[in-house]
């Protein structure tokens, strides 16, 4: 369980209900292809949308008859109390408290990303493939690990079933995995998987394990202070774990919508801010988590009648173009960071994932999604009631 700072709970929420509808007008959301927000929003199958200019939360939107959350949130109904179940998201979140210990060589001692995983992690195979992973193959998933994401869960063996003696810690259960795939070649080859992220995830546990004194020892306890206490979160979040108390590096982490845009703002600031600004210590792992390491499968999008590139970084999606960073995650949700425009856009979602045939359709669904937060990041909202 992640608390929230205590401060937060005893003085109203500063973001007022902002009472603004939804814009109206069409927008380029493709070649020759007009989109509506409305029209984005029953693609995507959106439940929750919410906006964050300079700082203020100037649109929220959730679905009133509740058809689109249909994930396991422990609140139900939906609205602005809801905690709801984050997917890849938690990648993006475990990026930044790897970035904290990065950034801090005195008190986790020096992170190469050029070192292998094994270096750090104790009880890997160090003399297998899995064992040779850099922490920046792990960071870019380029790792070449022959590892299926639908057929081979981790979640499976370890927080789904936490109590039961089958199940695994996740350093037993990535250490089932020492192979690499045939076709794919290590540092250079993308390849999507929950496993990258659970070595990072290892890695970041074995440097919270190593610290001297009473700190943080899980990831979620490393959450709760650095970024829950910093960040201005109102509500208690929690995260499914392994019997060993680890939570899953790679998902099922739960939060409310105005939570996660609080930490979508966490992470904007750090962003913006100098390299010697003592109050964003992770200015530099943020621009390098946000710039695109690597290119998967030639992706491009069509916004403002611009087409943008869709890369990936250290455990998050840059756009190119000025078009800022994304955290995503299956089934329409995202965090999408913007910059340029000092906005952050939240959405979850429930659209179907479908076969690996309707890629296209997903992509072209995403493209859109894109689009629409650009077009929602430009419109000139009115101030908050």
């Amino acid at each position: 369980m992640v608390l929230p700072h205590p401060q937060a709970t005893r003085a109203p929420d500063p973001w007022v209900d902002p009472g603004s509808a939804m814009p109206k007008g069409d927008f380029a959301c493709g070649t020759g292809v007009r989109c509506t927000l409305a029209g984005v929003y029953k693609e995507a199958h959106v439940c929750a949308l919410l906006v964050i200019q300079h700082g203020r939360l100037v649109h929220e939107y959730y679905e009133t008859a509740n058809r689109n959350c249909h994930d396991d949130a422990a609140t139900p109904g939906n609205g602005a109390d809801r905690k709801y179940g984050l997917k890849s998201v938690t990648k993006s979140v475990v990026s930044s408290l790897f970035g904290h210990v990065w950034s801090d060589p005195a008190q986790f001692g020096p992170l190469q990303l050029d070192d292998t995983v094994a270096r750090h992690v104790a009880g890997l195979p160090a003399d297998s493939p899995l064992g040779q992973v850099t922490l920046r193959q792990a960071l870019t998933m380029t790792s070449a690990l022959d590892y299926d994401e639908d057929s081979q869960c981790i979640e499976t063996w370890t927080s789904d079933h936490p109590h039961d003696p089958r199940g695994r810690t996740f350093l037993e259960a990535a250490s089932q995995y020492p192979g690499r795939a045939a076709r794919r070649i290590p540092g250079r080859d993308f390849h999507y998987s929950g496993l990258n992220t659970t070595l990072v995830g290892l890695v970041v546990e074995a440097a919270l394990a190593r610290r001297p004194g009473s700190g943080p020892k899980h990831l979620d306890e490393a959450l709760g202070a650095w970024v829950w206490q910093t960040a201005g979160m109102r509500e208690p979040a929690r995260w499914k774990a392994d019997k060993a108390d680890m939570p899953n590096p790679y998902c099922c982490l739960y939060m409310s919508a105005r939570d996660l845009g609080r930490f979508g703002q966490y992470i904007l600031h750090n962003w913006k801010a100098g390299p010697s600004d003592p109050g964003a210590p992770l200015h530099a792992w943020t621009v390098a988590a946000a710039t695109p390491h690597v290119w998967p499968g030639r992706r491009t999008c069509t916004v403002k009648g611009r087409q943008v590139r869709v890369g990936y970084g250290y455990q998050w999606w840059p756009l190119s173009g000025g078009e800022g960073f994304t955290a995503k995650g299956v089934q329409g949700q995202f965090l999408h960071i913007l910059p340029g425009l000092d906005t952050v856009v939240v959405q979850f979602g429930s659209r179907p994932e479908g076969p690996a045939a309707d890629r296209t359709a997903r992509n072209r669904a995403e493209c859109h999604v894109y689009a629409a937060h650009r077009f929602l990041a430009e419109h000139d909202w009115p101030l908050p009631r």
